[in-house]
């Protein structure tokens, strides 16, 4: 998304069009029809010494703990406002499987998407989060 508002800024210097795609693809996600392959954070697992018992996915199955050094993919859900970030880590495969998990789209448009288009936009006198508010809930 950064990418392309930068791409149309230098192509076209019309803002509006920047509004336009940004509100665009927040509106996909929070109808739930952005690919979820999109969304997908991968961290080093540090071994399970290494987390508190709220964060580990291994109670599924203790076979199927990572090794240590290799990268997990996971994604952030929505859940009970106020509960720790990390109780609503899921793996991908979990959210496909589960009609009831959905992708948090505010967490991913407040914390992921918006910041670094804010940090460049700010600079010529746009706030890109008046954008996200100005969008129909």
């Amino acid at each position: 998304i950064l990418e392309r508002s930068l791409k149309l800024l230098f192509e076209t210097r019309d803002i509006s069009l920047i509004k336009q795609y940004v509100q665009r693809q927040c509106m996909k996600l929070l109808e739930g029809k952005a690919s979820i392959q999109d969304f997908i954070f991968a961290k080093e697992y540090r071994g399970s010494a290494s987390y508190k018992p709220g964060a580990k996915m291994l109670t599924y199955d203790r076979r199927s703990e990572p090794r240590v050094g290799e990268r997990v993919p996971y994604v952030i859900i929505y859940g009970t406002p106020g509960v720790p970030l990390i109780q609503l880590v899921r793996r991908p495969v979990e959210v496909l499987q589960d009609p009831t998990l959905r992708l948090n789209a505010t967490y991913y448009i407040t914390k992921q998407i918006l910041p670094p288009l804010a940090r460049i936009f700010s600079l010529i006198g746009i706030d890109v989060f008046n954008w996200y508010h100005e969008l129909p809930r």
